[in-house]
């Protein structure tokens, strides 16, 4: 009988793989090099042992590899030689833990003193932690000195604290607003800081409907009526949206719901154009009428729900005694086509302005 060969003893990569502690100890005392690079599908790059350790929240494993002297600043490449622009775009550990929500992983990481401002596709460790929610890792990363106020040089100017309020993560925003002692002013996420489009996080927790984190923010000192860069103050976001619960937040904290924006277009004018009935309906209770004569561009709520055919909107203001023509009366275009037997839907007239789909914060990235 031929004689079998001994079986290799598991590489580093290998014994990651089986989430084989002691064969990674193991592989480690053998001296296998910490450094070695190897292809990560889920990266779609090569990485190194302590970059998969972080993306598994193997939290054991990064303190063996790091007792072991691996890199703890090192960055996945897209190919096995790096780059300049892998220095750019490549996921350093911290940046991959802090993705996952993998708390101890980043605790253990933080004992290296990794750099918190390295950034992956310019987004920071935080910026991941808040756009998913993670509180427990947001604390931890402003604990280890991580600015909360670090915005994107390339991207939409989004923090941590907007990621967080678009999604809805009222206890990650908690975190970054956290005003404990041990805290300096500069590691307190700023409230006045705003998206390239001027969208604060009020803005963006207004428009995802998130009634709960608009009244928290608002109680820590953000104007209920901070506009965005158009003017748009967040009742604008979620009339647009149809966010009544947002609506209904903001009214309750003094909110201004028949503010205008730039062109004179307000909350009602938007939910009349964006077919959004159950924020029309709200609006008109607040405001204790029906702004039907308003006009943008010559277009009053019923005509320019009446041209898109919105009949949701146009149930509610018939039942709200809008009368249709003299609202339409009041658009000279409109008369003459209503005269001469046309639809206001089917009138040429100088054409409104078309709303625009509120921005969304750019999700942090794992691959290049």
């Amino acid at each position: 009988m031929a004689d079998v060969p001994p079986l290799e003893p598991p590489s580093i990569h290998a014994a990651l793989a089986k989430h084989n502690n002691p064969a990674l100890s193991a592989a480690l005392e053998r001296g296998d090099p910490v450094g070695a690079l190897s292809y990560e599908v889920a990266l779609k790059g090569f990485a190194a042992p302590l970059h998969v350790a972080a993306l598994r929240g193997d939290a054991e494993a990064v303190r063996q590899l790091l007792r072991h002297k691996a890199p703890v600043g090192s960055r996945v490449q897209r190919q096995s030689k790096p780059s300049a622009e892998d220095e750019e775009a490549g996921a350093t550990p911290l940046y991959l833990a802090a993705h996952g929500g993998h708390l101890e992983t980043v605790r253990a990481l933080l004992v290296a003193r990794p750099d918190g401002y390295a950034r992956c596709h310019g987004r920071t460790a935080l910026y991941a932690a808040g756009y998913n929610g993670h509180a427990a890792v947001c604390t931890a990363l402003l604990q280890h000195g991580c600015n909360p106020n670090s915005q994107p040089a390339d991207g939409d100017g989004a923090t941590a604290l907007i990621a967080a309020s678009e999604g809805g993560h009222a206890d990650a925003a908690r975190a970054l607003l956290s005003m404990d002692t041990r805290y300096t002013a500069t590691r307190r996420a700023d409230l006045r800081l705003a998206r390239t489009d001027g969208a604060s996080a009020l803005w963006a927790a207004a428009a995802a409907n998130y009634a709960g984190l608009v009244t928290l923010l608002c109680e820590r000192g953000v104007d209920c009526d901070q506009p965005n860069g158009a003017g748009e103050s967040p009742a604008f976001a979620a009339a647009q949206l149809g966010a009544v619960e947002a609506l209904r937040a903001l009214s309750a904290l003094g909110a201004d719901l028949a503010r205008p924006r730039f062109d004179g277009a307000t909350p009602f004018w938007i939910g009349c154009r964006c077919g959004q009935a159950a924020a029309v309906e709200f609006l008109v209770e607040v405001l204790a009428s029906v702004p039907s004569e308003a006009q943008v561009a010559g277009w009053t709520p019923y005509a320019i729900a009446s041209k898109h055919a919105l009949l949701p909107v146009l149930r509610v203001l018939r039942g709200l005694g809008v009368n249709e023509r003299a609202v339409l009366a009041a658009n000279d275009d409109c008369t003459r086509a209503l005269r001469a037997g046309v639809s206001a839907s089917a009138a040429t007239v100088r054409a409104p302005p078309e709303p625009v789909a509120p921005p969304r914060c750019s999700p942090p990235r794992l691959t290049h």
